[in-house]
């Protein structure tokens, strides 16, 4: 027992320590997706869970997950929608000085289904649309300057140096999955399985920009009939921009039009110590480690909107930036491409572009306290390649989740410290096969949060009867012998 606590201790002391040192923000399905009771959608986060599932088969009906998190703008849960509905939220973000962060996810888990094929292996058939917002390291008096006059909130002139690059990208793309898993070893108290899910991929659409090694100063012309912002001369950088697929936005109709195509695949392992053979809380605790996201979509990229441009400006006063106000991303490209103080890179008529999926390494401990009562604790490691403009990624994260956990009804608290949106803590209650939560609700009903999310999803299942768990009938077995 004593080896167990140390060993546990240990996995505990290496999860906190990788997750603290990366920026962290994680907030898909918070809580339920560690938990032994919610079916096929533990299989989206670790494949390795469609073998020895509790349930002999489980039909996912519809699972949502939509959230928003930034570095500036706060709002209670009292006032959310309204903060949200008007511009309040938008002002706040682009206000006073520093960098613009953000990201807002729309996650949604189609009709899926796990089938137990025997006790040691069990398979899933899963669908899954996804789609993805994301600002980084954002200038905000420069944003506000092409999107609109904001003369009377700089002090001319104004240094713009961006040591991070900044980006602005929008994807969304479906999922259709094949999963297989099998126990590898089932010996003593020791447990493990393994799974592995090939997907293939309908991409909907990717966009972005991208200001890199900027260095400049804005100014302006109070002198001209139309006082605007300037990129004063000296100013440089790089400008890209690029449009792939037909997506409009993020609601599910559009993430479901398909415009190009690629594969992916997730992998997963578990184990668990089982000391006591008992079914309702087969193990003691379980590390699970799996690999999501690995894969591409390619796309024809739209060659009349996209493109690369080193920037340094020459003319006087400088680069008008009201040229910008008012045109669409689709458009940039005609506006840069006569301006002489921007040149094309080489690569822009590049005809395919491939953007990589949000890969991550997801690596979780979840342990049985007494009853019906489980802590776990895990961390999500972004490994996405974030120096390409064009790919999405998820925020590097660390959640402690305490949870009540029995056949029909569940409770879940998931803390969540990020030093995207800092602290966040939530709750999920799950009755029977619904289930809904938030993992900020308690946050921002207490406090100002600078995250806001929900979940909620229906899902029906048949639970193995308890004289035909592996568990009992090895021991059965056993004693017969």
């Amino acid at each position: 027992m004593m080896k167990s606590k140390i060993f546990l201790a240990t996995i505990l002391s290496l999860l906190m320590f990788f997750s603290f040192s990366v920026w962290s923000q994680s907030f898909s399905f918070p809580g339920t997706r560690q938990g032994n009771y919610t079916g096929v959608q533990s299989v989206f986060f670790n494949p390795a869970q469609a073998a020895d599932s509790r349930y002999k088969f489980d039909l996912n009906l519809f699972g949502i997950n939509a959230g928003l998190a930034n570095n500036k703008a706060s709002f209670s849960l009292g006032s959310v929608f309204s903060t949200f509905s008007s511009n309040d939220a938008l002002n706040s973000l682009f206000s006073g000085d520093g960098r613009i962060s953000g990201q807002l996810q729309l996650d949604v888990l189609g009709p899926s289904l796990s089938v137990s094929l025997s006790d040691k292996s069990g398979f899933a058939l899963t669908t899954r649309v996804r789609g993805q917002f994301t600002i980084t390291d954002l200038d905000g008096k420069l944003a506000k300057s092409i999107i609109n006059d904001v003369n009377s909130e700089i002090v001319f002139p104004y240094t713009v140096s961006s040591g991070n690059n900044m980006r602005i990208n929008t994807n969304g793309w479906a999922e259709y999955g094949l999963t297989y898993a099998r126990v590898l070893m089932d010996k003593g108290p020791h447990f493990l399985k393994t799974g592995l899910t090939f997907k293939y991929l309908a991409g909907a659409g990717n966009t972005y920009l991208q200001i890199d090694q900027l260095s400049g100063t804005l100014t302006n012309n109070p002198t001209a009939p139309n006082p605007s912002v300037y990129l004063a001369p000296g100013s440089r950088g790089v400008i890209g921009l690029g449009v792939s697929g037909g997506l409009g936005s993020l609601e599910p109709a559009d993430l479901l039009k398909s415009s190009s195509n690629g594969f992916g695949s997730d992998v997963g392992l578990v184990y668990e110590y089982r000391p006591n053979q008992d079914f309702n809380h087969p193990y003691k605790y379980r590390l699970s480690v799996s690999l999501l996201d690995v894969g591409s979509i390619k796309y024809q990229r739209e060659l009349t909107s996209s493109g690369t441009y080193s920037m340094l400006v020459q003319s006087s006063p400088g680069f008008d930036l009201a040229t910008l106000q008012g045109i669409s991303l689709a458009n940039y490209k005609q506006v840069l491409s006569s301006n002489p103080n921007f040149t094309p890179a080489p690569n822009n008529n590049n005809p395919t572009l491939n953007v990589s999926l949000p890969t991550s390494l997801q690596v979780y401990g979840d342990v049985h306290l007494k009853n019906n009562v489980y802590l776990s604790a895990g961390t999500q490691i972004s490994l996405a390649n974030r120096s390409n403009p064009e790919n999405p990624f998820v925020y590097s994260g660390f959640t402690i989740t305490p949870r009540y956990e029995g056949r029909g009804l569940g409770l879940y608290i998931p803390v969540n410290y990020n030093s995207l949106s800092k602290l966040a803590i939530g709750t999920t209650l799950r009755l029977g096969p619904v289930y809904v939560g938030s993992g900020s609700i308690l946050s921002a009903l207490f406090s100002q949060s600078k995250q806001a999310d929900i979940n909620v999803g229906f899902h029906i299942g048949i639970l193995k009867p308890k004289k035909t768990a592996p568990t009992i009938m090895k021991v059965l077995d056993e004693e017969e012998q």
